[in-house]
């Protein structure tokens, strides 16, 4: 069984207030006054005066909790007010006057913009391989482009939500959040408290879509401020347009690609520099940063290559963790760099990829090799397989070449884009994020068995796979396993929720905890516990400091087809299919076949509405206008048909992001055969199309 556990929405104590935040209207300045008008008894109001303790959040990099003196994206919190009457509220934050000296805001649209003095270049990375002058000076041909991808929203199932009871002595917070024990540092550090006088209980997420990290830091921090200085319950719920305007989006990317061929077309030399935009401060970026230069060439085999990324502070709202965090921009352009490649060699893109994937046993882009390192040859094959993908190509090439004009045709515009990515799991470096993860499972008198961690349970349906490796370990009744509530008081530190980490850490974790209780219960008396921390690497062979040697344990493949047509009137884009071929180990033995599927299609159903609908833009405060028409994912009505395929052996690895990095490079080659233009950018609405089409 599992423990019952409430929504955030459910929850609403005795004499509970509600909170609200006042945020900034401007993208830039310093706060020059606050006035706040006499406020009605039972109201109060917190500035960053206020805090007892540090002013910031950390996750790891720092933002302020609340605005101090200057300001630097719309919507950065300045003010919280609690009270017991939500309208009040709102009528009582109308009436609170910010004076600001404003000053001109950065944004970065595009590397034009890198040269302007008000920007600032937090982080650089670079690495390189073989002689890349030499490559470029004695190609046969060298192609150059650009490629876009813009910030967007996580368009999570359900809002951000906390509540926090201060007694005057400890601290309790119910929250919406994937990392209960970061949250509670924060807090902690906040209010200045030890952390052991904080508890954090955590609900189900559902599908969080890695939303609930740091906003939920944000949120909880102001819940608990309330509450501290109230000395009563106070709830804080945002809004989704509140949701969409102002919490962490993904990075905006700008990639170049200068690539060397020889005769054949295939790549001698890769040159590609990353700008991400880390918005007004840099949260979890640099990681972000990191995944999007070890993924800059793809899967492709090139004897000599060069990579700069930088990340650049701008006035938009903050980057943070988000589905293909850094590899899916990276993926996008360097699939859809070797589609033009492909195109340019007039060859099936299939066979051009074949010729070129990294195999078993090649050396990878930063001098490493993995011994169990499969390659996404395997994937491709078995993709372009189940969909007919070279038939098809070939046979949309040919109306293509037939039609003298989109102007002139009246039948749909047919197109079909093959993409292949990958999913590094388990990072070497000394920072990552499986360090010290812990599980605990303890055996009872009564024989019932216990397991806490502090995974809280979502889409994964992690707690009925947990109670599953119990029983077949242990040969216990599923009836007579009890998962833990996820609380900071009762249960260990396992990191923060997610898919990779739950299959590929967790679960190993788990087994080890439910393979020593067995060995324990034959030679010690009941009560039994256990408990297991995942530990350093023995041989890391990853030079974070140069980018050199092999900067993961494990991957996953995926190769992703996407068939489309367009009208030639409208410039709509339908979906006609979606395969995919998947390798990553045993997963469908650990989580079910159909569980696994179910959870693919999900991620490729959002992944194509990212692929297709409207960037995120700063907001202004009088006129949120961007939820549900720009942020919009296929309904029943309209889904493609999607066949995913699983494939590989082993043990199981994490499917990650995968859906995430594989769909919008498809969808953008689909849409460049299609049409007969290059694509360069996601999302791609029919506007965008017929910007191609005027230039």
């Amino acid at each position: 069984m599992v423990a019952k556990q409430d929504f955030i929405a459910d929850i609403l104590p005795k004499d509970c207030l509600y909170g609200l935040t006042l945020r900034s209207g401007i993208a830039r300045g310093h706060i020059l006054s606050i006035k706040v008008p006499e406020l009605p008894p039972g109201y109060k109001a917190v500035t960053a005066a206020d805090i007892p303790g540090v002013n910031y959040i950390q996750c790891p990099g720092r933002m302020p909790c609340l605005a101090y003196k200057k300001v630097n994206f719309i919507g950065e919190p300045i003010l919280l007010i609690a009270g017991e009457d939500q309208a009040v509220l709102r009528e009582l934050v109308k009436l609170i006057k910010v004076e600001y000296r404003e000053e001109e805001p950065f944004y970065l649209e595009g590397m034009k913009d890198i040269e302007d003095q008000r920007c600032r270049v937090l982080k650089r990375l670079s690495f390189s391989r073989g002689k890349i002058n030499e490559s470029i000076k004695n190609a046969y041909q060298i192609v150059e482009a650009d490629y876009r991808t813009a910030a967007q929203e996580h368009f999570h199932a359900d809002t951000q939500g906390a509540v926090a009871l201060w007694d005057g002595k400890s601290l309790i917070v119910h929250s919406s959040t994937q990392d209960p024990f970061a949250l509670r540092a924060n807090i902690a550090g906040l209010l200045a408290l030890n952390p052991r006088r904080v508890r954090v209980i955590t609900p189900s997420l559902g599908c969080s879509l890695d939303g609930k990290l740091e906003p939920s830091f944000t949120l909880g921090g102001h819940a608990a401020l309330l509450s501290y200085a109230t000395v009563k319950p106070v709830k804080m719920i945002y809004s989704r347009e509140e949701d969409i305007a102002y919490t962490c989006k993904s990075s905006g990317s700008w990639i170049s690609h200068r690539t060397a061929l020889d005769q054949e077309g295939n790549p001698l030399g890769m040159q590609v520099e990353i700008t991400l935009d880390a918005g007004a401060y840099q949260l979890n970026s640099a990681h972000g940063l990191l995944k999007a230069a070890l993924s800059a060439c793809g899967e492709y085999n090139c004897p000599s290559l060069e990579v700069k990324a930088q990340l650049i502070q701008s006035n938009r709202v903050p980057a943070g963790i988000f589905p293909g965090f850094g590899e899916a921009q990276s993926f996008f352009a360097v699939e859809l760099q070797a589609a033009r490649l492909a195109e340019i060699a007039h060859e099936d893109p299939a066979r051009w990829k074949r010729r070129n994937l990294l195999k078993r046993g090649d050396t990878l882009p930063t001098r490493g090799k993995i011994k169990e390192y499969a390659g996404g040859l395997p994937v491709l094959e078995k993709v372009v397989a189940i969909s007919d993908f070279s038939r098809k190509h070939a046979a949309y090439n040919a109306l293509k070449n037939r039609r003298e004009s989109i102007a002139n045709t009246r039948n749909p515009l047919r197109g079909i884009g093959l993409a292949v990515c990958s999913k590094g799991i388990g990072y070497q470096g000394e920072d990552h994020g499986d360090k010290g993860c812990t599980v605990k499972v303890r055996l009872e008198l009564d024989r019932r068995l216990t397991i806490l961690t502090s995974i809280v349970d979502n889409e994964l349906e992690s707690s009925r796979i947990f109670r599953q490796i119990a029983a077949r370990i242990l040969d216990i009744e599923p009836e007579k396993i009890t998962i833990a509530s996820v609380d900071t008081a009762n249960v260990p530190n396992s990191g923060a929720t997610s898919t990779v980490r739950t299959l590929t850490v967790i679960y190993r974790l788990l087994e080890k905890c439910c393979l020593a209780i067995k060995k324990k219960r034959l030679i010690s008396s009941l009560p039994i516990e256990v408990r297991q921390s995942c530990k350093e690497p023995k041989e890391p062979g990853w030079d974070a400091e140069y980018l050199k040697g092999s900067p993961y344990r494990e991957y996953s493949w995926a190769a992703t087809v996407l068939e489309l047509e367009i009208d030639p009137v409208t410039l709509q884009p339908n979906c006609r299919g979606i395969w995919l071929a998947i390798d990553s180990g045993s997963i469908v033995d650990l989580l079910t076949e159909k569980l696994a599927v179910r959870m693919v299609k999900g991620m490729v159903i959002r992944a194509l509405g990212y692929a297709a609908s409207a960037e995120h833009e700063p907001v202004d405060l009088l006129h949120i206008l961007c939820p549900y028409e720009q942020y919009t994912v296929p309904g029943l009505m309209n889904l493609p048909p999607i066949r995913i395929d699983f494939i590989g052996s082993g043990e199981a690895r994490g499917i990650g992001d995968l859906p995430f990095s594989g769909v919008a490079p498809a969808y953008g080659a689909a849409v460049s055969q299609a049409t007969g233009y290059y694509i360069d950018q996601m999302p791609l609405s029919p506007e965008i199309i017929q910007k191609y089409m005027e230039h």
